[in-house]
């Protein structure tokens, strides 16, 4: 299990990320969301020790270090490889960095499993931009982890590549038990993929639930500003709200539709519209 506990980072006055605390087990998928800025690249980093931190971070009741962190996880974030070299030069270059024998069968099944086992004896300065991304994911595919950390990896990827990227995480998770946290922009990927979701704003995590329980919630769209009135109601803890175009969204389980609805009636807090969770686009 991955555990990053109270987890802070300021950049001088700046707190960036404030008691980020996250449980992430083997063999579940998780979708890291945010708009930009929110903080996910900095807790990404957090985790790989490029930053210092405030907090701490387990792995298997362990604490991490750079000295144990890529026995555990392993990340995938903007690819980067030598430009004049070919596909497999530069996995047979990156797998031999961490093994005494370069195993030329284990990078054909990488490359195979991403579908870029044609383009083999290519440079990668002819590669496009998703093709870079597949060839990350091959690169991910020859090590042993047991927690893999992806950043944008959805980024220039054609559908065919989607489905593949798709295809490898379930098979990561379903199959070897590997934990995955996943960042993207991607919201119909990530719908269709995770097991949960943590949402990020302004450093803060403002929901950690299971996709399922997302798509059953209700978004309750008020005709103002009613921000201070919701902070001093009771029962806060059954609803997040937040302004948007300087009028208040709250979005609320359907188990405690009807109790917040009295609530706002009660408090006369007019409400425009009442609409189900259909996308996750309605949490931003």
């Amino acid at each position: 299990m991955l555990e990053i506990r109270n987890l802070r980072k300021s950049f001088s006055s700046n707190e960036v990320l404030k008691e980020i605390n996250i449980t992430i087990k083997k063999g579940e998928i998780v979708g890291l969301l945010g708009k930009n800025g929110a903080g996910k690249t900095t807790l990404i980093k957090s985790i790989m020790q490029l930053l210092k931190y405030d907090g701490e971070i387990y792995v298997d009741n362990q604490i991490l270090t750079c000295k144990n962190l890529y026995k555990h996880i392993s990340f995938l974030l903007e690819p980067s490889f030598l430009e004049y070299f070919t596909a497999f030069d530069n996995l047979k270059f990156l797998y031999g960095l961490n093994n005494k024998h370069n195993s030329e069968h284990t990078i054909i099944d990488a490359l195979e499993k991403v579908g870029l086992e044609d383009a083999k004896d290519k440079k990668i300065k002819k590669f496009s931009y998703g093709m870079k991304q597949r060839l990350g994911l091959a690169q991910s595919l020859m090590e042993c982890f047991d927690f893999l950390i992806l950043d944008e990896p959805t980024v220039g990827i054609d559908p065919v590549g989607m489905k593949i990227l798709d295809s490898q995480l379930r098979f990561l998770a379903n199959t070897q038990n590997v934990g995955i946290l996943l960042s993207s922009h991607e919201l119909d990927f990530i719908k269709n993929i995770c097991d949960r979701v943590i949402i990020l704003e302004r450093g803060i995590i403002v929901e950690n639930k299971k996709i399922s329980e997302i798509m059953s919630s209700y978004c309750i769209f008020l005709k103002s500003d009613y921000t201070e009135i919701l902070q001093k109601l009771q029962n806060t803890s059954l609803f997040t709200h937040k302004l948007v175009n300087k009028r208040t969204q709250v979005t609320i389980a359907e188990s405690n539709l009807n109790k917040i609805l009295n609530l706002l009636v009660n408090e006369q807090i007019e409400i425009e519209k009442i609409a189900l969770v259909e996308e996750l686009s309605n949490y931003f």
